[in-house]
């Protein structure tokens, strides 16, 4: 399995090398004038390579199948065949477009608790997107960007599926009010910062090209939100609010207990001590001990405190490095697996850091 976060690190470096020779025409034009631009043209392919890399490497290392995504090509590569220049929209716009439609299907739940399976969904989103496309594929290419752009004003509230505490225990209905309150608070906090940051985006843009057509606080929503719909991060068994009491006890002991030995027993780090993860159990206690009150029943809620803070992190050097719609697919495909348990959280961030131009351009 770790040959799969290898494979991300691996698409991410040809990004870099693709951005650094600047291979591509990044420039989008009329159909009339595209066929002449040989450069367009292999531009365009690789943004539906974006696409079909992802799948075939979630086949290969985890044997599933991304149905949805897969029909989603077909069209495209339809739509190149036909229209172009404009392939590239069309599943950004059915991935947006299912985003909004799950997020207001969560505003509709939280108001009314209407409920909706995840296939109907994916049904919407492609009947919408191919609706939408139709009408405005004979417009200029700036009233497709404005509208996959005003599809994400509502997309944070896809973090707020984290703010449940009612459960089903038994055939009981139960709810956790003390064990949420700070993590729901927190959570309540990072969704309207990112809510009204993204309007303001939205509605400031002057974005002409579909590569930068995603907000970074969509993005960092879809990634936050995709934390609890992939449901395949082994280091809390199941995703919050899926369980209150942690079903691995070993791994949360292993990574709390220096803390307690070091702020509680005053032992020293590295030498009366030396962790088995090094300083990695320390950012997870860190939001356990401190950001929340350190109780058991909080164990998976600092968990998940301490991947948004990666996410955010990740997602904001990833967006200046690249564009936001490379960072998009990124995070769209790779989250769950990424993000699960893992002591390697730091390795990409660290990258990215270090691949600044302004850092290798320093001298000593």
């Amino acid at each position: 399995m770790f040959l799969y976060p290898f494979s991300i690190i691996i698409l991410i470096v040809i990004e870099f090398i693709r951005i650094k020779n600047n291979k591509f025409n990044l420039s989008y034009q009329s159909c009339k004038e595209y066929k002449y631009n040989i450069q367009s043209c292999k531009e365009y392919k690789y943004n539906i390579l974006l696409l079909i890399i992802p799948i075939l490497v979630l086949f290969v290392f985890t044997e599933i199948f991304d149905i949805f995504s897969f029909f989603v090509v077909v069209s495209s590569i339809y739509i190149y065949m036909n229209y172009k220049e404009k392939a590239i929209y069309f599943p950004v716009l059915v991935f947006i477009s299912m985003y909004f439609f799950k997020s207001l299907f969560i505003i509709l739940n939280f108001l009314f608790e209407i409920k909706i399976s995840i296939f109907s969904i994916y049904l919407l989103s492609f009947v919408f997107s191919i609706f939408s496309f139709n009408l405005l594929i004979s417009d200029s290419n700036k009233k497709l960007i404005k509208f996959i752009l005003l599809l994400q004003i509502f997309i944070p509230f896809n973090i707020l599926m984290f703010t449940i505490n009612k459960y089903n225990y038994r055939g009981e209905i139960i709810y956790f009010y003390s064990e949420h309150f700070k993590f729901q608070l927190i959570i309540w906090i990072i969704f309207l910062f990112l809510f009204i940051w993204n309007i303001i985006l939205i509605f400031k843009s002057k974005v002409t090209s579909i590569k930068y057509s995603i907000t970074l606080p969509t993005i960092i929503s879809v990634s936050i939100g995709n934390i609890y719909n992939k449901n395949i991060l082994g280091f809390i068994g199941n995703v919050i609010p899926s369980v209150i009491i942690p079903n691995d006890w070993w791994h949360y002991a292993d990574e709390s207990m220096y803390w307690y030995q070091v702020f509680n027993l005053k032992q020293r780090l590295f030498e009366d001590i030396s962790p088995i993860s090094g300083l990695f159990s320390f950012v997870y206690s860190f939001f356990h001990n401190i950001i929340l009150d350190g109780y058991i029943s909080q164990a998976t809620f600092a968990a998940i405190l301490m991947i948004i803070l990666y996410i955010i992190i990740i997602a904001i050097l990833l967006y200046k490095k690249t564009n936001s719609l490379f960072t998009f697919f990124i995070f769209h495909y790779f989250v769950g697996i990424f993000f699960g348990y893992s002591r390697n959280h730091l390795i990409l961030p660290i990258m990215l850091l270090l691949s600044s131009q302004k850092l290798i351009d320093r001298k000593g």
